[in-house]
């Protein structure tokens, strides 16, 4: 194939019919910008509606090995992704299988593989720059730099994963903003200083249903402050619904929790501290209400619960 255009992609490469019953056909392409911000966008449209049953082979089955030199995954103005080589599966419009690389910058390779069978998708994503694969979602500021890991299953139009990120920034986040600003407490001007808020690591336990992203557990960290974050995050109303704690200090403060037998009186909360702040953020992305509880920063873990100042009472759902 001299040149074909597929949507927004023109591509070079070959067809090749199946060599016997049942084999697929082969496809090999080249080209410019392999353009995915449409199929993305319907994909996330759907991912609202009732969960289809597990549905038989819709055509032909065919295999696809491709390589392209930038990669969208958002419409402009959200950056391109550089060289990206793919080896995928499927029959008819279903794809079932995906191998990638993603060029990310020297010497720095992302992959990404999807597996679908028996009604089951499995998904593991690792990426060398968090911040730019981010932003060429479509996400505006939030995360800068850091290395990415993704594993998730969706069965049943659920889908549940665990997100880690090592060695980030978090910049232009006015939800994280607000929060800081509540607090005048050792450690936040360490955490604050350069170029955004520094992290060592977040976990980031998660399941999704629809555009509903559910946290449970969620903890960030760094030697000067550390977050523990639980609720919902509604992507399709632009609304958060979270609570947790904020521990100042991490390093020190969470030492001792660690006590063997007794470290559970110091902090009950896997992820607190021996000192912390209660937060809660209810509200639309734009203009959410924080409210930090000033107390549970004067107080050790024990003497929290021991007077019943545990966490913030969940809000009511409008």
């Amino acid at each position: 194939v001299a040149m074909a255009r597929l949507g927004q992609l023109r591509a070079r490469g070959s067809v090749a019919p199946p060599a016997r019953l049942g084999a697929p056909w082969r496809i090999s392409l080249s080209g410019g910008t392999l353009d995915l911000s449409a199929l993305i966008a319907q994909a996330r449209a759907q991912a609202g509606t009732a969960a289809a049953a597990p549905r038989p082979a819709s055509g032909p089955v065919w295999a696809l090995n491709g390589t392209f030199a930038q990669l969208r995954l958002h419409a402009a103005p959200a950056p391109l992704l550089g060289a990206t080589q793919l080896a995928a599966t499927g029959d008819g419009d279903r794809l079932t299988g995906l191998e990638a690389t993603l060029v990310q910058g020297p010497r720095q390779t992302g992959r990404l593989t999807y597996r679908r069978a028996g009604g089951v998708t499995r998904i593991r994503l690792d990426a060398p720059d968090a911040g730019a694969l981010l932003a060429a979602t479509g996400a505006t500021g939030g995360v800068n730099g850091g290395t990415l890991t993704l594993d998730a299953t969706r069965q049943g139009g659920l889908t549940k994963g665990r997100l880690g990120i090592d060695d980030f920034r978090l910049t232009e986040v006015p939800v994280m903003a607000k929060v800081l600003q509540a607090l005048t407490i050792y450690g936040m001007p360490a955490a604050t200083s350069g170029p955004g808020l520094a992290f060592t690591r977040l976990v980031a336990p998660f399941t999704m249903s629809g555009e509903v992203v559910t946290l449970g557990g969620a903890r960030a960290w760094s030697p000067s402050l550390g977050f523990t974050t639980t609720g919902q995050i509604d992507l399709a109303r632009k609304r958060y619904d979270l609570s947790g704690t904020i521990v100042p200090a991490y390093a020190l403060n969470t030492l001792p929790g660690r006590i063997p037998l007794i470290g559970r009186l110091f902090s009950p909360e896997k992820g607190g501290g021996l000192f912390a702040a209660r937060y809660t953020v209810v509200g639309p992305f734009g203009a959410p209400r924080v409210v930090v509880n000033p107390v549970s920063a004067l107080a050790p873990g024990f003497i929290r619960d021991l007077f019943g100042i545990g966490p913030p009472e969940a809000p009511a759902k409008p």
